[in-house]
Order: structure tokens, then sequence, then C-alpha cells
């Protein structure tokens, strides 16, 4: 609870018994404030939000405020009251469609650019793979909302939104990959099926890949 100490905020819930969560950076700038009364702040403030634009199969479980300095405040974990769920019926896209919310400053360069996923997109609320009303209308008033509480001249009087960049651990090359040089045929004795749903990725039209 130290004036300049920038806080890493997680709103974390469950959909389709996946783990989904937003979050991004809070810096304390004005009078200190302990995580849990920043975590308390938030949960009046951007939580109701998040239901508005979220369906309603995702249900908020909780939010977590880190400080991201290692010497910093311990992490506080707050439970949101249960059950707490979205508000957007109807069918909802499968976890991993997500809408971007991008993070902007007054420098150029990658380390001042932020964003977060959003999660929790329904059917109705997508058009051909382009969001679309009311669901747009109401991550828009989230994106909205972070501003009108932790922009430059956000009503929150400590708290302001921030594009968190830390220090990166030195480069350590990696070590060199086995090498092969026979070839291997080993019979099959068994199939197991995974009942988890996978997807795909970096994969062209036809490709397959046995491995």
């Amino acid at each position: 609870m130290t004036i300049g100490h920038t806080y890493r905020m997680r709103t974390q819930g469950t959909l389709m018994n996946k783990t989904v969560e937003f979050g991004c950076h809070l810096s304390n700038v004005t009078a200190a404030m302990t995580p849990t009364a920043i975590l308390s702040d938030w949960v009046a403030n951007i939580v109701p939000l998040a239901v508005a634009g979220s369906s309603v199969q995702v249900n908020w479980n909780q939010v977590i405020c880190q400080d991201t300095l290692p010497t910093g405040d311990a992490t506080v974990i707050q439970p949101l009251s249960q059950p707490h769920p979205g508000a957007l019926t109807g069918d909802v896209l499968p976890p991993q469609d997500t809408v971007v919310l991008r993070l902007m400053t007054n420098s150029k360069g990658k380390r001042f650019m932020g964003r977060f996923y959003f999660p929790g997109i329904t059917e109705s609320g997508s058009t051909n793979g382009t969001l679309v009303a009311p669901q747009l209308t109401a991550i828009q008033a989230l994106a909205t909302g972070l501003l009108t509480f932790y922009g430059p001249t956000g009503t929150s009087p400590n708290l302001r939104l921030m594009v968190h960049s830390g220090p990166t651990p030195p480069f350590k090359p990696k070590p060199a990959p086995p090498v092969h040089t026979d070839t291997l045929n080993t019979q099959v004795t068994n199939t197991i099926v995974d009942t988890n749903i996978r997807t795909q990725r970096r994969r062209g039209l036809g490709e397959r890949i046995t491995r």
C-alpha cells in the first residue's frame, strides 16, 4: 500500500468448465490504498460492466490484485457473490473466442501499448466473425468505463489505468535439440480419446499432421 505501486487486476470466471479471465494494471498515484481497497473499487466499478458485456454462461468467480513488485504487497483475492453470471442470454461461442480491447497511450512502441482479451461472446452478439450490438455496445461501455473511472481525468482520485511493461530476464540460449540418426517403427498397442476439446492452430487448409 505504497504510492507509485502498480497492481495487476485479474477478473476470473468459468465458461464451459474452462477458466476465463481478463485484466489490466492500475497504479496507486495519489493516496496509498491497500490491495483490499483497490479490489473493492474494481468490483464496484468494473465487474458490473463485465457482467453486462458477457454471456450468461460465464460465471464470474473472483478478482485478484497482484503487486507487480517482487517485494511489494501480498496478493489479495476477493471472491464474488455466487452465482455471478453474465447478463447476455442465448448460445455462447467457444471459450477461445474472445474480443480484444486495446489500451493506447501517447507514446509509440510495443512497450507503450497494451491489450486484454474479454471472454463470453454470444452467437447473437456476433455476425460473420464480427462483434455486433447489443454485445458490442456493452463491451464498448466496459472500455469507456475503464477510462471514466481510471483514465487521465478519471473519477477515481487514487487509481490510474496503466500499460505495464516490466523488465525481462537475461536471454538464455536453448540447448540444441536431440539428434536422431536411426529410424524407429513401433507397434501401436492402444488408443485413447482425450475428452477435452482442443483447437488446432497454424494449420493451412487441408493440412493434416500425424505424430
